[in-house]
This record gives structure tokens, sequence and C-alpha cells, in this order.
């Protein structure tokens, strides 16, 4: 079923979650990996939502009603907009999916956070190496 961009979304509990904010397009396999889902509210907050939790999700009127709880929806992960930035100039949205470009999201590229960075070797002079040991 696609999935339209601005979509209204409710829980299988009746909650008002809120609505389709943003596609997460993957260049490399051409193809949407994620979607946002802002909540709204005083408390709200973005989360990410899997392709296959929306689309196979009921319809009630425009509304898409997740199978799971606003409780399940409070506890995946947070969008966070530092991890995404916007396609590059050019780019044409595929017509397949139905989101207008300024819809969708290309995740950054990131060194992994928990690695540390490499030790360095010491620094050459026109290609001698270090000296090594005293020279006396």
């Amino acid at each position: 079923m696609p999935i339209d961009h601005g979509a209204k979304v409710r829980t299988r509990d009746g909650h008002q979650a809120g609505h389709v904010k943003h596609a997460i397009w993957d260049p490399s396999g051409k193809r949407i990996t994620e979607y946002v889902i802002t909540t709204g509210g005083l408390l709200g907050h973005d989360v990410i939502v899997s392709p296959e939790l929306l689309e196979s999700a009921a319809r009630d009127g425009n509304a898409i009603v997740l199978s799971i709880t606003n409780r399940e929806l409070d506890e995946l992960a947070h969008y966070e907009s530092g991890d995404y930035t916007t396609p590059p100039a050019g780019w044409l949205a595929p017509t397949i999916y139905g989101f207008p470009t300024g819809g969708y999201l290309w995740p950054v590229a990131r060194a992994p956070r928990d690695v540390a960075p490499e030790e360095q070797e010491p620094s050459t002079v026109e290609g001698h190496s270090p000296k090594v040991g005293n020279n006396f």
C-alpha cells in the first residue's frame, strides 16, 4: 500500500499518533528504508518506523492504523536530524512512491561513534624514516 506524505497515523489502541513527515531513502539501494512519523504535541517527538509497519497497516478513511500501541510507538527509535540530510540538488524523487522531493531524507554517512581513532605513525621528513635508537 502506498504511503502518502503527511498521512495521519493512529495506533491500534485509538491514539492519534501524528503524521508521516519524511521517507528515508537509501541512495545505494534505491528504495525507502524507513519513515519518520512526527507525534506532535507538547511532549511529542519524531520516531523512525519501518516500511513494513506502515505498508501493512490498516486504513480507516484517510488514516493509517498501525498494528502497535501508543506505548510501543513511543519506544521506537527517535529520529535524530543530524543523522540525515536532504537529497542533493537536482535529485528527482521517484514518482512511484508519491512523496515530493522535499519529503525525502538521506542517511548521513558517519564513522562509528564507538571506535577510537587509530594511532598515527610517526611522521617522516622528505621520505626518510624517523630515527630509531641512539645515534652517538
